[in-house]
């Protein structure tokens, strides 16, 4: 197995508006896609053209582990208003936390969360989910 900073050791920092308010095991909807529309042109048969059109993102959603931080609850019920989106940054950190990668999403809002499921003969790690819709990504 290859070595390096992005082995499984490696976790995300999370900041909304430049305040970190967690640390996740897992990440995704880091991608963009761009709609496409194909072109058959009348003279030439050898291929068909492909034009990009509106991007698409999907929602990010991270997992971890439950704590006691609860600022991804207050989040979720305090951004009511489009006015409160704001910007949130998801940090890929190696194990000595440093940063290997940066991603930014304009006017980000959480739209569902999800506690653990709880069960007295259950051994295993107790988790949380969180869903955020926003507008693209940034630079």
């Amino acid at each position: 197995m290859p070595q390096g900073p992005f082995t499984n050791t490696s976790y995300y920092s999370v900041e909304i508006e430049r305040t970190e308010v967690g640390k996740f095991s897992e990440c995704s909807g880091l991608s963009v896609q761009y709609e496409t529309y194909s072109y058959n042109e009348g003279g030439l048969q050898d291929f068909v053209h492909e034009f990009r059109g509106h991007r698409k993102y999907p929602h990010l959603v991270l997992k971890k582990g439950i704590t006691n931080e609860n600022k991804f609850l207050e989040w979720l019920l305090q951004a009511e208003k489009r006015e409160d989106r704001g910007t949130v940054t998801v940090k890929l950190l190696d194990t000595r936390s440093q940063t290997i990668r940066t991603w930014a999403f304009a006017r980000a809002v959480p739209i569902a969360w999800e506690g653990p499921t709880l069960s007295s003969g259950n051994g295993g790690v107790a988790n949380e989910t969180l869903t955020i819709a926003h507008e693209g990504l940034v630079l």
